[in-house]
């Protein structure tokens, strides 16, 4: 009964809001969507409702309903459709103080992001979408340039990863190391991650030897957190993943307080939020 409730809710959004399998959120929640369910599981408790920004649509209303979400994802993605204007979301995300997830390629394009507009890295970009980029943020491994099949260069399966002392994904899964899954072929650049983190970037996750980049996030931001691992891969709905349920929680506390979902202490509060929060709306784009 508890299953065909849960199930009900996803189908039905809205019709229960306050009940559910025991996950994020605890009030109605309008969620436009691009494939991670993962934060259907940290949301549904809720009642999410869903649609997307897809590549195409006009950029004003596109640009008019980033402004007036309460939190953006980017999920996972291969190719270069619509990259530009997912670029323009985290940029969004990041000057408006909106939560913000970021999966595989939404961290990709957050650290492009950040890399032209913040680390003076004009062109900025992943040699996946542009071979000629001035600054390759996003890159092959140098052993993975010369495999020449895309099943050769793909990082699969769980690995650990070594969630640094002090940082926001640290608390919003309390352990130090915790293991994720990963499906895809670029990394941060190793020789541009120095220049990226004095201008600001946290690289607040990486493989156990540091040698990998595995979130990155932004200190001063109520929640922007982006992940080269897929955590909606293990995220369940009476066991949502962490950074979904984090991300869910401060879009809610955004739309609480109408002032960029910043808490007492200056960013959203880490626990659940409460039965009176106020409608929310997150909005993802689609590959």
């Amino acid at each position: 009964i508890a299953w065909i409730d849960a199930a009900s809710l996803v189908r039905r959004p809205g019709a229960g809001a306050g009940a559910g399998a025991g996950a994020c959120a605890g009030a109605d929640a309008d969620v436009l969507e691009g494939g991670a369910g993962g934060e259907r599981h940290a949301g549904e408790d809720g009642g999410e409702d869903g649609g997307g920004v897809e590549p195409g649509e006009d950029a004003d209303r596109a640009i008019a309903r980033l402004l007036q979400a309460d939190g953006i994802l980017i999920p996972g993605g291969f190719g270069g459709r619509g990259i530009e204007g997912k670029i323009s979301a985290a940029q969004i995300a990041r000057e408006q103080g909106v939560p913000y997830l970021g999966i595989c390629l939404g961290m990709q394009v957050a650290v492009a992001e950040f890399a032209r507009n913040v680390a003076g890295m004009e062109g900025a970009n992943s040699t996946e979408f542009d071979l000629e980029t001035p600054f390759p943020v996003i890159d092959l491994l140098p052993e993975q340039k010369e495999v020449a099949g895309l099943g050769g260069t793909m990082r699969l399966g769980a690995d650990p990863i070594k969630l640094h002392d002090g940082t926001r994904v640290r608390e919003v899964y309390g352990d130090a190391v915790v293991y994720e899954r990963h499906r895809h072929r670029y990394e941060v650049n190793n020789r541009l991650r120095k220049k990226l983190q004095s201008a600001g970037l946290r690289f607040c996750a990486t493989s156990p030897g540091e040698r990998l980049v595995e979130a990155i996030e932004i200190a001063e931001h109520p929640f922007f957190i982006a992940s080269q691992f897929h955590p909606e891969l293990k995220s369940r709905p009476e066991r949502p993943a962490p950074l979904f349920a984090g991300f869910i929680a401060a879009a809610l506390q955004r739309a609480r307080t109408g002032s960029g979902g910043r808490g007492r202490e200056g960013r959203p509060d880490s626990g659940r939020p409460g039965e009176d929060s106020e409608p929310s709306q997150t909005l993802a784009m689609s590959q």
